[in-house]
């Protein structure tokens, strides 16, 4: 029987599920993030920075004792010093950076723009290949399937030539058997023929399914 496919339905198939493509469209993911983080290494920068810390101040990093005999905050201990937390301190400030000259930035970013560029027509390229080749298999599927049309056509006249001949041979005994041997290897070529456009038009769809990936 015959099965009614798609054109357009199997190219879209094919433009998601053939590996080819998909690896080279992840490569062009992969171009325009690198192409992105060049373009922001030849801009000005800013930046925001802040900062907290606890400090700890004394002549011993660990002692069971805490005043060192001078100030009042008992610098003795560093470890103790600092699990109080009375010296603390903070910052807060901008940076703003330029970038001077920028010649290997901008040779990077146009290195990145061609292989870019590269990329995308090496896609265009396989997907023009792909719809080929879903073309050309769609013209053998119509090859095949009028073939096996014309041959099944074929088969039912040589059947209902043989049964005449039969017909002929047997009950009326008009004729001899040399008729009657004609139409049976008719009719068996005419069987080879359409089991043979049937076989090729099965191995047909067989290419349209690897061909959509």
């Amino acid at each position: 029987s015959e099965v009614i496919q798609d054109r357009s339905a199997s190219l879209f198939e094919a433009y998601i599920h053939r590996l080819e493509l998909r690896r080279q469209k992840t490569n062009i993911q992969s171009l325009e993030l690198q192409l992105a983080a060049a373009r922001n290494l030849a801009q000005p920068r800013l930046d925001i920075v802040a900062g907290y810390r606890l400090n700890g101040f004394g002549d011993q990093l660990v002692a069971s004792r805490t005043s060192d005999g001078v100030s009042s905050e008992g610098f003795y201990s560093a470890y103790g010093a600092l699990f109080r937390g009375h010296q603390t301190s903070w910052d807060l400030g901008v940076e703003y950076s330029i970038p001077l000259w920028l010649r290997s930035e901008r040779a990077q970013v146009r290195q990145l723009e061609l292989r870019l560029l590269k990329a995308r027509a090496v896609l265009a390229a396989q997907e023009d290949e792909i719809a080929y080749e879903l073309h050309s298999v769609f013209q053998t599927l119509q090859r095949w399937q009028r073939s096996a049309q014309t041959n099944k056509r074929r088969y039912l006249a040589a059947n209902r030539r043989v049964e005449a001949a039969s017909s002929e041979y047997h009950d009326a005994g008009r004729t001899g058997i040399d008729p009657l041997l004609r139409a049976e290897i008719s009719l068996t070529q005419a069987q080879v023929a359409y089991h043979r456009s049937v076989a090729e038009y099965n191995k047909a769809l067989r290419e349209l399914l690897y061909r959509t990936g």
